[in-house]
């Protein structure tokens, strides 16, 4: 963009784009009103990049772009008034004391997915979704003046968590693109590698899928000791985010970890998760 952008401008600009997702957090208004032109920043970068790696076919012109857009980041001072994100981003970090590292490790995960189609092991999802999903728990510490190595950690776990269990609820889609987020280890020792590989999603897939499952909700569990570690007003989006996970997970099992039928919570199912957070 030649369009130099002002920081109110910016800040417009991502509160209408979050928006356009439907997955944008429906408890953002947990967040305190000054707080929240933030979170519209953090989440308008995390979708920008993401989709800008999910639409661009590697080696193509379209994965140069998101190769301009990383070297734009990783030079925020240089680049800042070039887009609207990256000056509300700039001005989010310089408010919330959040090292920059934190976007640029987002879009690590993302750069991975021009070029890393298959996990042979679990360690490997995990080492994934450090950059995939733990950046964005730690920034949203840092919007609540959260500085603290332990609550990183449970951060850490909540994020992981919730990302298998995305994986879980998009095996269909993410094949559909060449990806595989499933160990390909416990692919194999099932015997569905080939039908994976094919498409063919005929057959009993509940081995490798519980083992995702069981990692994921362990995880989730575990970082469950954030809660009575952060402010009160953190505390309910994290019974939220926690419940959802969980209550998504009890679908796949439901299912049957059948990747064809429907994973994702239904407006009722959201209501009871929700409910269930405010007065547990």
């Amino acid at each position: 963009m030649s369009e130099q952008w002002t920081t109110e401008a910016a800040y417009e600009w991502c509160r209408r784009q979050t928006g356009h997702y439907e997955n944008f957090t429906k408890g953002s208004f947990l967040f305190p009103r000054r707080k929240r032109p933030f979170l519209n920043a953090v989440y308008a970068f995390a979708r920008y990049s993401d989709d800008l790696a999910d639409e661009s076919p590697p080696g193509t012109e379209s994965e140069n772009r998101f190769n301009s857009w990383r070297m734009k980041v990783a030079n925020l001072e240089q680049h800042h008034r070039e887009h609207p994100i990256l000056c509300a981003i700039r001005d989010t970090i310089q408010q919330n004391k959040i090292p920059l590292y934190l976007f640029t490790d987002l879009l690590e995960a993302f750069g991975r997915d021009f070029t890393i189609f298959r996990y042979e092991k679990f360690e490997d999802l995990t080492d994934y979704c450090r950059y995939s999903a733990n950046p964005v728990g730690r920034i949203v510490l840092r919007l609540f003046g959260v500085r603290d190595d332990a609550c990183d950690l449970f951060s850490d776990k909540i994020c992981s968590g919730l990302q298998l269990v995305n994986f879980l609820q998009d095996v269909v889609p993410d094949a559909e693109r060449g990806h595989i987020y499933l160990p390909m280890t416990w692919v194999r020792e099932a015997g569905v590698e080939q039908a994976l590989l094919a498409g063919d999603y005929s057959h009993d897939w509940q081995e490798p899928h519980e083992l995702l499952a069981v990692e994921a909700e362990r995880l989730l569990k575990s970082g469950r000791q954030l809660i009575p570690l952060v402010p009160r007003r953190l505390r309910l989006e994290l019974k939220l985010f926690i419940g959802g996970g969980e209550a998504a997970l009890q679908k796949v099992r439901n299912c049957a970890y059948n990747p064809t039928r429907p994973h994702h919570l239904s407006t009722r199912e959201k209501t009871v998760v929700a409910l269930r957070a405010i007065f547990s």
